[in-house]
């Protein structure tokens, strides 16, 4: 295997880590997939962040215009409930 285009990382783990249940010959592989997908996760992480962060922002733009829209078009429940009460009263 050529190493030009890898580095090398030492790490200290506790004698107890999950990682030393398996064979010393695959010990770093295993190490390095764990890396990897702990890599993923904080990225997915991220992303979930980020999409709940725009999902509230447009419940919030949605409630707000939801509101304005009912203010320009004078709407209230109040006057409606009096109205629909004459109509059929």
């Amino acid at each position: 295997m050529a190493h030009k285009d890898k580095r090398r990382l030492e790490i200290w783990l506790p004698v107890d880590h999950p990682v030393f249940s398996y064979p010393s010959g695959v010990r770093a592989t295993i190490a390095r997939e764990w890396l990897n997908i702990g890599s993923l996760l904080l990225g997915m992480d991220k992303n979930i962040k980020d999409i709940k962060e725009r999902i509230n922002k447009i419940e919030i733009k949605s409630d707000n215009s939801q509101t304005s829209e009912e203010e320009e078009i004078g709407f209230d429940p109040r006057e409606f409930a009096d109205n629909i009460e004459k109509l059929f009263g």
